[in-house]
């Protein structure tokens, strides 16, 4: 098998640490930690928020540190953006063009991530400048999801990187199809791709065949040789990371008893609290790792089950095969069956009711409870408890944590973000930028008069062609309304895109989108159409602008409220009227 690269240093390159998503690092912390600076962030809406036992992926905020910045991406603004670790001072945002729900990877020098509009973004760590972009389907065709307008194959498979490659997944939805693909990290070129496994033959969880396949929602994790990647609410499939091929993928075996997280070890990855083998995703018999994420490190794991912590003796490199008799069996029937299995074994257990495992470093764990960080000095002594090292105060429940840089850095599901260090300085709090409405203008007035002329107040509107973003602003804070704006000049776009999110308005209320006419928007998405600027709307396109605008307004009750001088209402006029 491949031997996969752990980061070296005092990093934490990618969730969970490392390509096998460990939660582990062997550099130590201090022992006694200060709050060097705290931030707070918009709390952030999960994508599935009735599955968050199994899919709470982005739930919260996850970030990856890199030399002394730290990187956090939202899907509440759609923004990827850099934190000095020792101020917590912003360094650089980027604004991509859909929700950002997965952490990214830093890589020599450049910064990974994955979004729903179903693309791979590759920055320029330092700067946050694009390096390049990789679409995940050829298509520029837009849906609405969680509220957000986002591609029909948003790219969910968190990605990972080894070896000069990053490894992503996009598509969700298996009849529609998915890819799974490996590209060279530096440039962006395509080493390989599989797109043949969303219409897979094959015995369901009821044992009846159909067409279906992995949906890959998930942080993808490498095991040698294998590419491991979780599907959801089923158990993960295994890859070949040389070729892409399809290896195995046990749905009817294991049903929907899976979970988004996978990690690997040795021989193993785990998910869902079970072991399987990588190489052909057999389960591991009687070894169970809890609900939650375990912390796993070579020859030992760490994981919380029912309240208790608990430290596990573990070796997933020599998996053996066994058989079971079968009491029950039929005669006739065959009366073994094959069972795989390791060597684990308990080493200790203290309780930890109403706290969750997050990370290891150096011979410390770290956990969270409601408002609480909590340090345990794991002991060398076989027999030995782990004792209590340090408490931080956060406020709200921690979601995730990294260990880098010699600090602790927790993010909650509130959107608190802390930074903790060894020394003793007065803490820095960032406070959220007030967002104050302007001053009345011809721009409040004349959203007032759309509104009140139309009576469209919710649901979803469409600008075709930006200024300042002031109509944007206005009729975001006078309504209920969605409102999705296109237009062809990028620069521009950046420019509306950073002002609104100054106002708070970016993301969850109002998107911004560049080069128009290679986006097919939904049909009939909008209850209202309307332009900020008339030249860079399109309108003397006549009847190619009249058959965007009436594509995407509702047949019944949509209304295209448009300031059109002249010859322009005149083209726009006929090409209506015109059979």
């Amino acid at each position: 098998m491949l031997a996969v690269a752990c980061p070296g240093g005092d990093d934490w390159p990618m969730w969970r640490h490392d390509a096998q998503r460990s939660g582990a690092t062997s550099m130590a912390l201090p022992a006694q930690l200060q709050l060097l600076w705290s931030r707070e962030r918009p709390p952030l809406k999960p994508a599935w928020p009735d599955q968050l036992d199994r899919m709470a992926f982005d739930a919260g905020y996850e970030p990856v540190v890199a030399g002394r910045l730290l990187y956090l991406g939202s899907s509440h603004d759609d923004s990827m953006t850099a934190y000095d670790t020792e101020t917590g001072e912003e360094q650089w945002r980027y604004t991509a063009d859909g929700p950002i729900r997965f952490a990214p990877v830093v890589s020599d020098g450049l910064l990974f991530f994955v979004c729903d509009d179903g693309c791979l973004y590759a920055l320029d760590a330092a700067s946050g400048a694009l390096r390049w972009k990789h679409r995940g389907f050829p298509s520029e065709r837009k849906v609405l999801g969680n509220t957000r307008l986002i591609s029909p194959w948003p790219a969910r498979g968190g990605p990972v990187v080894a070896d000069g490659r990053v490894y992503f997944a996009a598509g969700i939805w298996p009849f529609m199809g998915v890819t799974v693909q490996a590209l060279d990290a530096a440039t962006g070129r395509l080493v390989w791709i599989n797109d043949e496994q969303g219409f897979t033959f094959m015995l369901q969880p009821h044992n009846s065949p159909a067409f279906a396949g992995i949906a890959p929602q998930g942080y993808l994790a490498l095991c040698g040789d294998r590419l491991t990647v979780p599907g959801g609410r089923s158990v993960p499939a295994g890859f070949d990371r040389a070729t892409g091929r399809m290896l195995y993928y046990k749905l009817a075996e294991f049903g929907k008893s899976g979970n988004a997280y996978v990690q690997t070890m040795g021989d193993c990855f785990f998910n869902s609290g079970y072991a399987f083998s990588a190489k052909d995703g057999e389960r591991v018999d009687k070894v169970g790792l809890g609900d939650g994420l375990p912390v796993l490190e070579p020859r030992a794991a760490y994981f919380i089950d029912k309240g208790k912590l608990t430290a596990l003796r573990i070796d997933p490199t020599a998996l053996r095969e066994t058989e079971k008799k079968i009491l029950d069996a039929k005669p006739g029937a065959r009366q073994t069956v094959r069972l795989l299995q390791m060597s684990a074994s308990e080493r200790w257990s203290v309780d930890a009711k109403d706290q969750t495992l997050h990370l290891k470093a150096g011979p410390r764990l770290y956990l969270g409870a409601r408002d609480r960080v909590i340090a345990l000095d794991v002991p060398e002594a076989e027999s030995a408890r782990p004792t209590l090292s340090w408490q931080g105060d956060v406020k709200g429940t921690p979601f995730g944590m990294v260990a880098a840089d010699g600090k602790l850095f927790v993010v909650t599901l509130e959107g608190g973000l802390y930074g903790f260090g060894g020394k003793k300085v007065p803490p820095v709090r960032h406070a959220p930028a007030a967002s104050l409405a302007p001053a009345a203008d011809t721009w409040t007035a004349k959203a007032r008069a759309i509104l009140e002329k139309t009576g469209v107040r919710d649901g979803y509107a469409v600008c075709f062609g930006i200024a300042q973003g002031r109509l944007l602003e206005e009729l975001a804070r006078q309504s209920n309304l969605h409102l999705v704006a296109l237009d062809a000049d990028a620069k521009k776009v950046e420019g509306v895109r950073r002002y609104l999110a100054g106002q708070g308005l970016y993301g969850s209320r109002v998107a911004a989108l560049a080069e128009p006419s290679e986006i097919e928007l939904p049909p009939y998405l909008a209850g209202l159409v309307v332009t900020e600027d008339i030249g860079a709307a399109g309108v003397s396109g006549g009847a190619r602008f009249a058959q965007r605008v009436f594509g995407v307004l509702r047949p019944y009750g949509g209304v295209a409220c448009l300031e059109t001088p002249g010859a322009a209402k005149d083209a726009l006029a006929q090409a209506v009227t015109t059979p």
